[in-house]
């Protein structure tokens, strides 16, 4: 509801938002297969879905960074950067050292314009806090650590082999543990400066509190939805990952995904 009402405030119909989300999953599977120039194509058509209008809510800023991945990959480096330069001026986008180490983007360091890039990101970061930002990424290195393990060996022997299911085995009470630790140092945080926005620790760091809270158990998601609810009519968290909040704590109290 949400999404689609943020939408329609902006004179965009729910059936082109729906198109629209439907061509970013399929986007997103493209470059999940390796093809990243169909993948650009295909981000394209959804931008165009929704009138091509720059920047119209603050969820199409992953999207276009996504794209600007599928196109730098696809060696299409005009095009990566068009993506590039619009979630940097137009939504101040708050991820310098993420867009700094991500390896999808190296074919565009040559670039002149690569310097220009970071240095746009790089001043929206004025008033961050680098500490409560470095901590932030810790919890996200550990959260993804393991779970990254269980894609490669799902990749490599299937998602349905008993390779998996071995591995899957062992590494689930680890799993468990390091959530039990990420989930008390972000409740930390949460309890000291409530539900901090891009504009304080960044999108990556805005992003790691909401991937810890779904990967909690169901009473702690109960207990911060209302608070991520507010946040993201602040603009201090995401939509889409409110939505997907919603979706896994409606599906775990046995009721229908709303989303």
């Amino acid at each position: 509801m949400l999404l689609v009402l943020g939408i329609s405030s902006l004179g965009v119909k729910g059936q082109d938002y729906i198109k629209y989300y439907q061509l970013v999953e399929e986007a997103s599977q493209l470059y999940d297969s390796n093809e990243y120039l169909k993948s650009g194509h295909k981000y394209s058509e959804a931008f165009i879905a929704l009138g091509n209008k720059g920047m119209m809510f603050k969820e199409m800023m992953y999207d276009r960074y996504n794209a600007a991945c599928s196109w730098a990959l696809a060696g299409e480096t005009d095009s990566s950067f068009i993506q590039l330069f619009l979630i940097a001026k137009d939504v101040k986008f708050k991820g310098y050292n993420y867009i700094l180490a991500d390896t999808d983007l190296n074919s565009l360091h040559k670039d002149p314009r690569w310097v220009e890039v970071l240095e746009i990101v790089k001043s929206n970061e004025a008033n961050i806090d680098k500490k409560l930002v470095a901590i932030l990424d810790t919890i996200y290195i550990t959260d993804q650590k393991y779970r990254l393990q269980i894609d490669s060996v799902g990749n490599e022997y299937g998602w349905e082999s008993k390779e998996l299911e071995s591995f899957t085995k062992i590494i689930d009470i680890t799993i468990k543990e390091v959530d039990s630790i990420n989930l008390m140092k972000v409740e930390e945080i949460i309890n000291k400066f409530g539900w901090l926005g891009a504009d304080v620790v960044g999108e990556h760091g805005n992003q790691t509190i909401w991937l810890i809270i779904q990967h909690s158990d169901l009473a702690t998601q109960e207990r911060y939805l209302p608070m991520m609810r507010e946040a993201a009519k602040n603009v201090k968290a995401s939509a889409s990952d409110l939505a997907y909040l919603e979706d896994r704590v409606a599906l775990r109290q046995g009721k229908k995904q709303i989303y």
